[in-house]
C-alpha cells in the first residue's frame, strides 16, 4: 500500500473532524468526500499533510491561511497539490 494512503486512513478527514461525512466515492487513489459543515463554523489553523481539493457546492466559505484571507462562493474551487 503506497505511504499516502497508510496515511490518509490514519488522519480524521476535515469532514470528520469539523463537519459530517455524507458520501465517499473512491477513484484509484483518489477519495472523493461529500461533507457538510454548519453555517458559522470556526475551524482552528490546521494544516494538510496530503494534496487537498475544495469545491463550494453552496453557501460560502470565508479562509485566513499563510497570512492572507480568502472568500469562495458556490462554485468556488481551492486545492493544494503536494510535489
Amino acid at each position: 500500500m503506497p505511504q499516502h494512503a497508510r496515511m490518509s486512513q490514519l488522519l480524521p478527514t476535515a469532514g470528520e473532524r469539523f463537519g459530517t461525512v455524507v458520501r465517499v466515492r473512491r477513484a484509484g487513489d483518489f477519495v472523493i468526500r461529500l461533507s457538510h459543515y454548519r453555517p458559522d463554523i470556526r475551524v482552528a489553523e490546521h494544516h494538510h499533510p496530503l494534496a487537498y481539493f475544495s469545491y463550494v457546492v453552496s453557501g460560502s466559505l470565508a479562509e485566513r491561511a499563510r497570512g492572507s484571507n480568502g472568500r469562495f462562493e458556490r462554485g468556488s474551487q481551492r486545492g493544494l497539490a503536494m510535489l
